[in-house]
């Protein structure tokens, strides 16, 4: 969740976008809540994680929309931490979409 990670994602979607071609991330970020809703916002076309997980990540997909997670990640671009971005995403989910609390880590809930 390093700002300057999410600024790389960011970058090779929209240049993957303007060439047009789409963008997967695999592993363990689209498998927490704050890389799903950081992903989704910033233009990221498919998620591959560990089948387990698909559920609870459909079920955070189906729960924000595109226009949230957008505006959501781009103040994440400003921060200057991966803790203030993980905060960010926990004051979005607590202020706008509470009912994805269940997906927190057990501390910040």
């Amino acid at each position: 969740m390093h700002p300057s990670i999410l600024r790389m994602i960011r970058d090779v979607s929209s240049a993957a976008h303007r060439n047009g071609i789409w963008v997967g991330v695999c592993g363990e970020m689209p498998a927490s809540i704050y890389g799903v809703l950081i992903l989704l916002g910033l233009d990221i076309d498919e998620f591959s994680a560990s089948p387990y997980v698909i559920p609870e990540i459909k079920k955070i997909v189906r729960s924000v929309t595109f226009d949230e997670t957008r505006a959501l990640a781009k103040k994440a671009l400003q921060m200057r931490s991966a803790r203030e971005i993980r905060e960010l995403v926990e004051k979005f989910i607590k202020d706008k979409r509470p009912e994805l609390k269940e997906f927190l880590p057990e501390a910040s809930k």
